[in-house]
């Protein structure tokens, strides 16, 4: 089986691509990596592929579509595709390849800004953006998926698989930092059983208010195998 991490970044932010090769890519076996941006003057970085689509916020969507579209070009049958702001851990991560056709972090219809337009009522859940697995055949469809007007690349890929009958299947390995709920001490302590339990089983976690503790992140698990669930600059806030 082939395998590929699609990252999705852009030249603005090649930054965030540089902190993800300092840390979790290093340790990356078993899966290829390709971080995908816009079209731009220059040339790109071995790890990178530069798409025929601009580099803006809004283009994301379509980004993530051509995206798909290379990786099953090049013979890729799962593909996870993920943000330039989330941290992986490799050692983990193969656990997670299925063979569901989309999984990940299954969240409700949106309900938001243009998809009681688009979809109306018939709008179906989906897996968040920040990463999720698809399968050959999932990307395919989500490729060649016709422009609905939706900017949003994780709704418009859950709705266009949806209607070809592929709904998402939810796994707990997928995770936001810093817990929403629940147990977790005010600074890192690997001594608290609750505090362990809660990143114990994650691989693709997404810090999303907080990019900037990836490689914090990063030091704790390689010294301690442990995920805090706060720092204590995040604790004063």
């Amino acid at each position: 089986m082939r395998i590929l991490i699609a990252v999705l970044t852009c030249h603005r932010f090649r930054s965030r691509a540089d902190v993800l090769r300092r840390t979790w890519v290093k340790d990356l076996t078993g899966a290829d990596i390709a971080f995908f941006l816009g079209r731009n003057e220059g040339d790109p970085q071995p790890d990178e592929v530069w798409l025929d689509v601009p580099d803006d916020y809004l283009s994301l969507r379509k980004k993530t579509q051509m995206a798909f579209a290379w990786s099953v070009e090049q013979g890729y049958d799962r593909i996870l595709k993920m943000d330039d702001d989330v941290y992986l851990i490799p050692q983990r991560l193969l656990s997670t390849v299925t063979r569901h056709d989309y999984v990940g972090r299954v969240r409700g219809a949106s309900r938001q800004n243009d998809a009681p337009r688009i979809y109306g009522d018939l709008e179906k859940a989906f897996c968040s953006g920040f990463s999720y697995w698809v399968s050959r055949k999932a990307a395919s469809i989500i490729a060649a998926a016709p422009d609905n007007g939706d900017w949003a690349e994780d709704r418009f890929a859950g709705n266009a698989l949806a209607d070809k009958g592929i709904f998402p299947v939810a796994t707990d390995e997928f995770l936001l930092w810093p817990p929403l709920q629940g147990h977790f001490c005010t600074v890192p302590n690997p001594h608290c059983d609750f505090c362990r339990q809660v990143y114990a089983n994650a691989s693709v976690i997404c810090p999303y208010d907080h990019p900037s503790v990836i490689p914090q992140l990063h030091e704790y698990f390689k010294s301690t195998g442990f995920i805090p669930t706060c720092f204590p600059e995040e604790a004063m806030k």
